[in-house]
């Protein structure tokens, strides 16, 4: 099964607006200075294919999220890419012609619209988060083991060294602690699985 996203552009703006996030957004305009409105309605009514962080990933209809030490250069190649929208605490319409969604914080706005943009997977999923200081990663799979046992193979585990989204198989893990695009498709990967837990 493949996931559909049904998150659009306006409905994006929409979820940051009521979030308390959305300043302002960029109309794209092909002059380069773009209609700025505080109206999610006046926006494209596109579908988002994609919800990233790194540029080298923007795909035909892809959500940008602009975060931490972005460069604006890296938006170089993003409208022969697709790029559909991108949200930043920054303008970037001298970089592209893409609807900028331009927010209070982009982290939070990341995590918000990564949620919604891959269903809100962590609705479907009862979730155990382990913190401290040592330890964490046994106290994971100990978990993980046995609650898959209790569940007939239906727990997922993300750690800083493996991820599994299928109960069985595990894929080294890229990060140690992955940011919300990240985190939200894996979860999406265990629901769409069949998992009913999360470690």
């Amino acid at each position: 099964m493949v996931f559909v996203s049904g998150l659009t552009v306006r409905g994006a703006a929409r979820i940051l607006l009521d979030a308390g996030l959305l300043r302002e957004a960029i109309i794209p305009a092909r002059d380069g200075a773009g209609d700025w409105t505080s109206d999610p309605g006046r926006l494209p009514d596109t579908r988002l294919t994609d919800a990233t962080y790194d540029t080298r990933r923007i795909t035909p209809g892809a959500l940008l999220f602009c975060k931490g030490n972005f460069r604006p250069e890296y938006l170089k190649d993003a409208d022969q890419k697709g790029l559909a929208a991108y949200v930043s605490q920054t303008d970037h319409t001298d970089r592209t012609h893409a609807t900028g969604l331009i927010v209070t914080d982009a982290r939070k706005a990341m995590a918000i619209l990564s949620s919604a943009y891959w269903g809100r997977p962590q609705d479907k999923l009862t979730l155990i988060g382990i913190t401290g200081t040592k330890g964490k990663t046994t106290t994971a799979y100990f978990t993980h083991a046995i609650l898959n046992q209790a569940t007939g193979g239906r727990c997922a585990l993300l750690s800083s060294v493996d991820n599994c989204t299928d109960g069985r198989t595990r894929v080294e893990s890229q990060l140690t602690t992955p940011d919300s695009p990240d985190l939200y498709r894996l979860m999406r990967q265990a629901v769409d699985n069949g998992m009913t837990h999360l470690v």
